[in-house]
This record gives structure tokens, sequence and C-alpha cells, in this order.
């Protein structure tokens, strides 16, 4: 049989020792060594006595990979797989497939092969849909705490405006009045906003999980700094680092489509000696009785921002000719599939190497932001000292007070995009971000 990195396992039992490491943002699972992740999301006290249903991260993910349609449906395509399989190893097809049936059932079994490696696909994909869409929950959470905070310090100095004009105030004036109202309207509009993107968040989860219309749920009380702390956590105990080197090896070896390809490459070398074991002028190849036009990886997108795509695999479900000429014409097929595995191979590094760069880069950023929120924070606190002493104008508190609420929330969108770029990476190496930590020093 043709060979082209074959040395990877397949099937629900390494789906399922790739599961014990597969998010940073779950904790589901032992690591190597016996090491448990962080566990985040535990239910709130308040959330046990309600009716309302409440899912902390792991539920969520272990709920979506039970009743996703997207899982069942590949699920349902590696049982139908099998079947096709089974009836090529029966004494009739024997007989009717001739001298091809040793290659074709040699195909039939890589066959299952592929797609039990898609049920892995599909199950990674509905961790990382899930992971995104509770992510977005959590975010619009914390916005919407940021700009209610907003909504109540502006009715405290209106307050206080109030009171200090009554005792005619130098510095306030009833115009401040006028002002702070317009700020004050202005942050209930942004809660709004906030309250939307909640609306819509939950709506994207329940769809990632799986739950129907009716089902009302709530989610468990992790925060946004949660997820970040924990990965730091993790690689400080350990003296280590998430490695980008290690990161891409450990894609290009696990990642589930690169498997795909990597076997749709061996049933397209196989279908060479197939066509060579036949004398009929007209002869069916394996596609005649598979879909091979499955999705490996994304298409090419190009709106402000090139992202390739992969080359799609390729064969038609006849052959015309003689056997020389359908095994040449085999053979150009099989070099053309080892190009889609190149291509898928590049792209792949491509999104770790990209996922890696933007992890580090916000990891950057958190730091900065974390330090600046303390200083708006002494400012803000020192600024409403002054304007209760009156001695402090309206306009320069107001100043303060915006640059306070905005760096809180430039903090939650960068503790966002981190999470979502740790996402990108888990789903990127398959599930197993945990192996790509390496010591400090190397």
């Amino acid at each position: 049989m043709l060979t082209r990195n074959s040395t990877h396992t397949t099937g629900a039992g390494r789906w399922k020792r790739g599961f014990a490491t597969l998010a940073i943002l779950t904790g589901c699972g032992v690591l190597a060594h016996g090491q448990e992740p962080p566990r985040l999301g535990t239910l709130p006290a308040a959330a046990v006595a309600s009716t309302k249903r409440v899912y902390n991260l792991d539920e969520a993910v272990a709920l979506a990979l039970a009743q996703q349609p997207a899982v069942a449906a590949a699920r349902a395509s590696l049982a139908s797989v099998q079947t096709a399989r089974d009836a090529a190893y029966t004494p009739l097809a024997g007989i009717l497939g001739g001298g091809q049936i040793c290659i074709r059932r040699q195909q039939a079994d890589l066959g299952v092969a592929i797609a039990m490696a898609s049920i892995e696909q599909a199950e990674l994909e509905t961790f990382a849909a899930v992971s995104r869409s509770y992510l977005s929950v959590v975010y619009a959470r914390a916005q919407l705490e940021v700009a209610e905070e907003a909504v109540s310090t502006l009715r405290r100095t209106a307050d206080i405006a109030r009171d200090l004009v009554d005792r005619g105030s130098k510095e306030v004036t009833k115009s401040d009045l006028d002002r702070l109202e317009t700020y004050r309207l202005i942050a209930e509009s942004k809660a709004g906003e906030a309250r939307l993107g909640m609306t819509r968040a939950k709506a994207a989860l329940a769809e990632a999980i799986g739950l129907d219309h009716c089902n009302d749920f709530d989610i468990g009380d992790e925060s946004l700094a949660q997820f970040h702390d924990a990965f730091l956590e993790f690689g400080a105990q350990r003296g280590r680092k998430l490695s980008t080197r290690v990161a891409v090896e450990t894609a290009l070896n696990q990642r589930p489509e690169l498997r795909q390809s990597s076997m749709f490459a061996q049933v397209t070398g196989l279908e060479i000696q197939a066509q060579g074991r036949t004398i009929q002028p007209y002869a069916r190849t394996f596609a005649a009785t598979g879909d091979i036009h499955s999705k490996i990886l994304p298409a090419t997108v190009m709106n402000g921002e090139y992202r390739p795509g992969p080359v799609g695999p390729e064969m038609p479900s006849f052959l015309a000719g003689t056997p020389g000429d359908r095994q040449q014409r085999a053979s150009h097929l099989y070099q053309r599939s080892l190009a889609v595995d190149d291509k898928a191979q590049g792209l792949v590094k491509l999104e770790v190497e990209e996922a890696c760069a933007r992890l580090d880069e916000q990891l950057r950023q958190i730091a900065l932001l974390r330090q600046a929120i303390q200083q708006t924070k002494k400012q803000k606190d020192d600024a409403e000292r002054y304007y209760r002493n009156d001695q402090l104008k309206t306009e320069q508190l107001l100043t303060i007070q915006l640059l306070d609420s905005q760096t809180r929330a430039q903090l939650n969108e960068a503790y966002f995009k981190f999470g979502q770029s740790l996402g990108v990476i888990q789903r990127a190496t398959g599930g197993n971000l945990w192996n790509c930590f390496v010591e400090q020093d190397k």
C-alpha cells in the first residue's frame, strides 16, 4: 500500500485521549503526568437553587458533544461507511469485484479511518464553537458590568453636582447637570448594546450546544480574567511556556483534517493499482461509491485580508481508456492528492503560527492594560474626591471617568481576544495544547 505520513492513530480511542487535554478553557480530563488543568466555571451557589439550568464551560462542551447535530451527522456517516466496508468483505463482493477486490477493501478500510477522523473533526469544531460562544457571553456580561458601573457612577456624580449647585459651587454649574444627564443616557445605551450582545451570544451558544429554542439556561460565573490567569499559572507552576514550534509539530501530527488528506492520498494511490486489474475500457473508481468532496479546511478568504484556502480533492467516478491510460491518469490524480496534502499542511502551519503570535501580543496588551487600570482607578478616585470638595470642574471629572471606563472595556476586549486565540490553538493542535509547553530556557 502506498503510504505517506501514515504514523497516526485514528478512532474513538484517540479522541478520548485527546479530549483529556482538550481545553485550556475548560478543565475537563487529566493532563500528562497526572496533572489536572485548572478547573474554571464552578456553579454559583445562587444558581443551584434556581430552576433555570446553569452550565459552566465544562458542562456546555460535554453536552454539545452528546447532542450537537453536526457530531451526530458525522457519526451517522461513519456508520454508513462501515456498512459499505462490511459489504466489500462479503463473499459476493469477492466474486463480483474480480481482481480489484483486494484494493477496494483496502480503500474501504481507509474510508472508515477517514470517517473516524471526520468525527474527531466535528467534535473539535463543536468544542471550538461552544468555547467561542461561551466566551462571547462572558465578554458581553463583562462589558455590561462596565456600562452599568458607568451609569451608577454618573448618577452619583449628578447627585453630588446638584448638591454643589444648591450650595453655590464655584466649579459646578446648572449646565453641568444637563451634561451629566447626557453622559448617563449614552452610558445607558451602551448597557443596552451589551444586553443585546449577551442575548445574541447566548443564542449562538445554544445552537453550538444543540439546545432547542425552548431551553432557557444561563452560564456560570467565570470571569474573562480567570482564563488568562489559569493559562499563566499552568506555565508558571511547571516552569514552562507555550512553544510555537511544538504547537506546529503537534498540529501537523494530530490535526484530523491532515490525517484525512493523508489517507485520501493513500486511497488515490491505490487507485493506480486498481485500474491495472481490469481490462474494461470504462472502469469505475472508488469515487463511484463514495463522496470525496468533504470539507477539509475553510475556503480562501479575501475580504480585506488574504487567508489562503485548501486545494480540493479530486477523483472522477469513472476512468476511460486502456489499463495503461487509466493508470497514468490515476497516477496524475495521486500526485494531485499529494499536493492537496502539502497545501493542507501549509495552511495548518500558518494557522498555528499566526494564532501563537496573536496570543503573545495579547498577553503583552493585557499586562499593559492591567497597569493602566491601576493608574486610571487612582486618578478616578482622586478626581471624585476633589469634585466632592468643589475643587474640580465637571468636564475634567467626566474625562477621567470616561478614560477609566474605556480602559476597563479595552481590557475586557483584550481578555476576550486572548481566549479566542487560545481556542484557535486548541482547535488547530487537535486538542493537544497542554502538550505544547516546553521548559522556559528552550
